[in-house]
């Protein structure tokens, strides 16, 4: 299954890219009022990005922003604090306007680091919640009620 990004570099001819430098965004009261809940396009961090650096469109997901230049789509990771923002906006419409920064993404959160990790063997024969090791495996939340990667909602 492919992510949007995927599906929207594929169609635009974008060249998909990661952040060479931390960005600092500021974002502003009418970002937050302007701003749609559940959409990675329209959220309050996408307003602000659109503001201030001049690119065509900027994605929002849970853990990872694009900015969608000319012929680029640049990926940055986003910290814990923008994470609990974006939770807290699509969820009860709240998020505090001021300064956030977007990291640089690390090396092994690269889709090709990760498709490698894909490879490795599975094994379907052991007890459910352990591992093919005999080892429990720690539970897994999902954070609902929040925007997904597979489909920007809205305009």
């Amino acid at each position: 299954m492919s992510t949007y990004i995927t599906k929207r570099a594929r169609e635009l001819g974008l060249k998909k890219v990661d952040a060479k430098e931390p960005l600092v965004l500021q974002v502003k009261r009418l970002d937050v009022e302007r701003a749609t809940r559940k959409n990675s396009k329209c959220c309050a961090f996408a307003r602000a990005c659109k503001r201030s650096q001049e690119c065509k469109a900027a994605y929002f997901f849970r853990s990872t922003a694009w900015l969608e230049f000319n012929d680029t789509l640049v990926r940055y990771s986003l910290p814990a604090s923008v994470q609990k923002e974006i939770v807290s906006f699509d969820r009860a419409g709240v998020t505090a306007p001021g300064t956030y920064q977007l990291s640089v993404p690390n090396r092994s959160d690269a889709p090709a680091v990760k498709r490698r990790g894909d490879k490795k063997r599975k094994s379907h024969h052991h007890a459910a919640g352990e591992g093919a090791s005999g080892i429990k495996r720690k539970m897994l939340h999902r954070t609902a009620l929040i925007r997904n990667t597979l489909e920007p909602t809205g305009t």
